[in-house]
């Protein structure tokens, strides 16, 4: 990798069959990423409560238990199963039902009047026709980071606003994706995904005792260092080598050769998805925005029927999510 690019990530074709000791090594190397971004920024906060949530942060990396958001065994094969080639509906219903849970779940959602079956569904497997196998696929991924996000003590507030900012840049990212006829399930997982350091943050305080830091001090911490983070949870859960890339940098997406599209798509539907649920009409896109769809190859004129398309994709996922 290039000296802008120093992680080792996990290989690309051999990381989803990797399990046990071969993964925990490939996390810690991830962690020691996000050490040394927080060595990076210790300078830039030194107020006594920025100090505090520095030591935290700290502390949580240097345990040998550090948590880490965990999927559920069922979703982290799931992903697996339908990125197979040879995936069919037998197969992604049986790991399903693996998990009670997420099987009854899935039943439930695919009997909404979104999916507008003419009679309920009362298995995964119809569930699975009915919704299709990728549409499956996000609204599993999304049941869980949801909760991940939001179900966990503490900051409540905080957590809310995260999920609702993943949700909208899974949103975007699919729309950004589309334009580029990349497969848009990339960007739906790494815009779900990408916020995920701020969760693991909110909880190492909080098993802390520490449930009161002010937004004005957590959010420029958690600014610098979600994106390490998350895609150290990306490689707990072994998850696809692009999307490990694409959290990672979609903040320094101009240093990315091998995975630019969709490290930039992400970066850019991260931008776009602070305007979602606004007067569209009305938004000024920053130029930074413009420049970087443009190198995408979305020109401005495209820009806002483009998020019109993205707000009303929003919409569509918040009745099933």
């Amino acid at each position: 990798m290039t000296e802008q690019d120093p992680t080792e990530f996990p290989d690309p074709e051999s990381h989803s069959r990797k399990a046990g000791a071969d993964v925990r090594i490939e996390v810690l190397d991830a962690l020691a990423d996000a050490r040394g971004v927080l060595a990076s920024i210790q300078s830039k906060h030194t107020s006594p409560a920025g100090g505090l949530v520095l030591r935290c942060i700290s502390e949580a990396l240097a345990s040998p238990s550090v948590f880490l958001p965990s999927l559920p065994e069922a979703a982290i094969q799931a992903t697996q199963v339908v990125d197979s080639p040879r995936c069919d509906v037998l197969d992604l219903a049986d790991t399903l039902n693996a998990d009670p849970d997420i099987a009854s779940r899935v039943v439930q959602i695919a009997n909404l009047s979104f999916f507008a079956g003419s009679e309920p569904v009362h298995t995964a497997r119809d569930a699975i026709v009915r919704m299709g196998i990728r549409e499956t696929r996000n609204v599993v991924m999304g049941l869980v980071v949801r909760r991940l996000i939001c179900d966990a003590p503490g900051y409540a507030e905080e957590r809310n606003r995260t999920w609702q900012h993943s949700l909208a840049t899974a949103a975007c990212a699919q729309g950004v994706l589309c334009e580029l006829a990349v497969a848009d399930c990339l960007g739906f997982l790494a815009g779900l995904a990408h916020d995920l350091g701020r969760s693991a943050i909110y909880t190492w305080l909080g098993e802390r005792g520490h449930t009161d830091i002010s937004a004005t001090v957590l959010d420029p911490i958690a600014d610098a260092l979600h994106a390490p983070l998350a895609a150290a949870c990306l490689v707990h859960w072994r998850l696809r080598f692009e999307l490990i890339e694409a959290v990672r940098w979609h903040h320094e997406s101009a240093t990315q050769a091998r995975h630019r599209p969709i490290a930039a798509a992400l970066e850019a539907a991260d931008r776009l998805a602070h305007s979602l649920d606004g007067d569209l009409s009305h938004a000024h896109p920053a130029p930074e925005l413009l420049l970087l769809l443009e190198d995408l190859g979305i020109s401005a004129n495209r820009l806002s029927r483009l998020q019109h398309e993205n707000q009303a994709r929003l919409e569509e996922l918040r009745k099933i999510l």
